[in-house]
Formats: C-alpha cells, structure tokens, sequence
C-alpha cells in the first residue's frame, strides 16, 4: 500500500510538472502521446500553459530558530533560481536574505509576460515533522520560527491568486494535521482522496491493538 502510494504520488507530480510545463511542448507527444490524455480530442485545458514552480521544504532543522529561518529561506531561493534560469528571467534579482522579496519579483516579472503560473509545493510539512518526531528537544525553543515562515509562504500564494495574473494554480502535498490550521481545505476525511491522503482501517488497525494491549486512554 504505501509503496504503491509513494509511486502513485511521484507520478502524478512528475506528470504535472510535464503536461503542464509550457517548456516542455516539444517533449509532449514523446511522453503523452500514447496515452488517452494525450489525443487531442482529450486535452486537458492549460495544456503546455504554465510556468510550472516546484517547491521543496525538506530542510534541516538542528540549530537555533534563526538556522532554520535562513535554511528555509535558502530552500526557497534555490527552487526559485532554477525556475528562473528554466524559463530564462534574466531580469529577475535573488534577494539571498529574503526568498520572499525574490518570489514577489517573479510574479512581478510573470505578470509583465501575462503568463500562467503553477507551483507545486512537495514535503510541505516535512520541517514539522522533523522538529516534533525526530528533534522534539528543538520544537519548543524552535517551532514558531519555522511556522511562521510557512503561515507567510500561505498568505504569499493567497496574494498570488488575486494579483492579476493570467491564471494561477498550486498543488500542496504532504500537508498533516499538524499544520493544517493554515487557511486551506482539508480533504482527508473526502471519500474520493481518503487513500491518497487520509488514513484508511489497515492505518489505524494497529493503533487500536496497541490501545488494547496497553490499556491506554485516548482522546
């Protein structure tokens, strides 16, 4: 099951980033043209329309709050280099001390083009993980500092949706309840994605029997 998951998963975000990707027109009938999606009567609409960002939050965590702000801010800097030099925005500065001031300045820079943008965001809560499972001792004196840049990434992309540019998707995976108290959707307890994202009787099955053999209380 979670292998299978796990392939699903990169699948689908290695297809998105392909169908979707406005530089990758000229590889579309290689690598679609077999498939049902791929005949022209099926196209799906934004079709090789999109800058396509990907974003990935998988950083490390030790050190004080102001090592994890800077790291998360370099993990933003570097996704969002190789985006520029993919689609060429030779215009666009890299602010090294604010990811931020440099995500503002490629929708700057995108707007003026009138293009389409989709970012995917992997490993979003992945840093959460990290400081709660595997380095709880640095949670406490830590967490806020990393919660807080990604409350700011959430309101940046909210902006991004209503500044004006020709179209604008994001794609968030990896997200738990942990960090769900961000303004999004949550699909986990949706029929349709309840597999994908959710947690199915063979997840909780052995949550019960240990409940059982240990006589513990649970809320």
């Amino acid at each position: 099951m979670g292998k299978k998951l796990v392939i699903k998963y990169v699948g689908l975000l290695l297809s998105m980033l392909a169908y979707f990707n406005i530089s990758m027109q000229e590889q579309f009938d290689e690598l679609f043209g077999e498939l049902w999606i791929g005949k022209k009567e099926n196209w799906t609409a934004g079709k090789n329309q999109f800058h396509v960002l990907r974003l990935n939050f998988s950083i490390d965590v030790m050190g004080g709050a102001e090592n994890i702000s800077m790291n998360l801010h370099d993990a933003l800097n570097g996704d969002l280099s190789i985006f520029i030099s993919q689609y060429k925005l030779e215009h666009v500065v890299v602010n090294e001390r604010n990811a931020f001031a440099t995500y503002m300045h490629v929708i700057q820079v995108l707007l003026e083009k009138k293009a389409k943008l989709m970012i995917l965001i992997d490993e979003f809560d992945r840093f959460a993980h990290k400081l709660l499972f595997e380095t709880p001792q640095h949670y406490e004196a830590n967490g806020n500092s990393a919660f807080s840049f990604m409350k700011d990434l959430i309101e940046l992309l909210k902006w991004s949706s209503n500044v004006g540019l020709e179209e604008f998707r994001s794609f968030t995976v990896g997200i738990s309840p942990v960090v769900t108290s961000y303004p999004m959707k949550n699909i986990t307890f949706d029929r349709q994605f309840g597999e994908m994202v959710g947690f199915t009787e063979s997840h909780i099955k052995p949550c019960k029997l240990l409940k059982k053999s240990s006589n513990a209380s649970y809320q």
